[in-house]
């Protein structure tokens, strides 16, 4: 679809209504990843997990070079621009990370067992 698009030959508009898509935004990331990485953009790839660190110096990156959000994803190859939206949504005006919560069931904490003692009989207990 992009390949179709940048030959100049179909518009958003059609290419959407052609392979039935109903976001034509989602054609323009697209085309925007094949610019910015190549064929390696859709290359299905094992999540990543971003550390804080990360997080604060693509934030400070983009705050000091004034970068767009799509510039700063091509910048640190983040797959999607709004992932970088969410982690400005979740800082504070101080600049620190307010709540990086894990997705998922939280674990189970491990209590230790109770043992129970057998019943002795009234001439155990006096040994």
């Amino acid at each position: 679809m992009v390949q179709e698009y940048l030959k100049g030959k179909q518009s958003f508009e059609f290419l959407a209504n052609r392979y039935d898509i109903c976001n034509r935004s989602q054609l323009r990331k697209w085309r925007n990843q094949y610019l910015a990485f190549g064929q390696k953009a859709f290359i299905k790839k094992k999540n990543r997990v971003y550390t804080v660190q990360m997080k604060l110096d693509v934030l400070h990156f983009m705050k000091t070079t004034g970068a767009s959000l799509q510039e700063t994803a091509n910048h640190f190859q983040i797959p999607d621009y709004v992932l970088i939206s969410t982690w400005k949504k979740k800082t504070t005006g101080r600049g620190c990370i307010c709540t990086f919560e894990t997705k998922g069931r939280p674990s189970l904490t491990h209590k230790p067992k109770k043992v129970k003692t057998k019943e002795m009989t009234r001439e155990q207990q006096l040994e």
